[in-house]
């Protein structure tokens, strides 16, 4: 048998705002090394010469 205070716990939403956030960054991270490793590419035209003057 349940106690009310139990059922009460069980009838709540659950909270869904911390699952949310890190799907945003996890998204984000994904993006960010997607870009940094197509910069690193040498066949991208996102190829950067420093080294030239």
């Amino acid at each position: 048998m349940l106690g009310c205070s139990k059922l009460d716990e069980l009838k709540q939403p659950p909270e869904l705002t911390p699952l949310e956030d890190g799907f945003k960054t996890s998204a984000a991270i994904g993006y960010s090394i997607s870009i940094a490793t197509r910069a690193n590419r040498a066949d991208t035209p996102f190829k950067c010469n420093l080294h030239k003057a």
